[in-house]
């Protein structure tokens, strides 16, 4: 009986000892990026870590995301392409994954609408940054039509005024 006693304090002292050290959080979650004024959701899991921000820069084409880890894990994100993909002659290309400046393997699973990427985070981690060939695009199909419409405007009203000064120049006065 007293052997058994022990035992299980000894087991007890063990567990509360390296418990802290044995992290299982996960962390599952949507984060709201805005680019160009259009909000977008992004879900992710992160074990042994959260996410602090994340944003776009549409010049670098580049996502970065702040994080804090507790310990060694992985953070799998579901990447909208109409906000960042990477493509290279119309078809998919590798994105530039770079974890703390350094670049790392990752696993992906590609859809018609989004990338997911499965990515490893070493303990210690406090930024990925996700390199891309394009972002979300700076002008919409809106803003195309309107700058089509403008060129085309131009164009008629300088036609117009260039047709009136040369049948200005071909009249002879009374």
């Amino acid at each position: 009986m007293k052997k058994s006693l022990l035992v299980l304090v000894v087991l007890i002292i063990v567990i509360a000892a390296y418990y802290p050290k044995m992290s299982f959080e996960q962390v599952e979650a949507n984060y709201s990026v805005s680019a160009n004024e259009t909000k977008f959701s992004v879900p992710y899991v992160i074990n042994h870590g959260k996410i602090v921000s994340m944003n776009i820069d549409d010049q670098l084409k580049a996502m970065t995301i702040s994080i804090q880890t507790t310990s060694k894990g992985n953070m799998s994100i579901d990447l909208p392409r109409a906000l960042i993909d990477s493509t290279q002659n119309g078809t998919d290309s590798h994105f530039a994954i770079l974890v703390n400046g350094h670049g790392v393997n990752y696993k992906e699973l590609v859809t018609q609408d989004h990338r997911a990427l499965l990515i490893p985070v070493p303990n210690g981690t406090s930024s990925i940054e996700i390199k891309g060939t394009q972002v979300i695009p700076e002008f919409g199909a809106i803003a195309s039509f309107i700058l089509v419409i403008s060129v085309l405007l131009t164009v008629v009203i300088y036609r117009y005024r260039l047709g009136l000064n040369l049948q200005s120049k071909h009249l002879k006065p009374i």
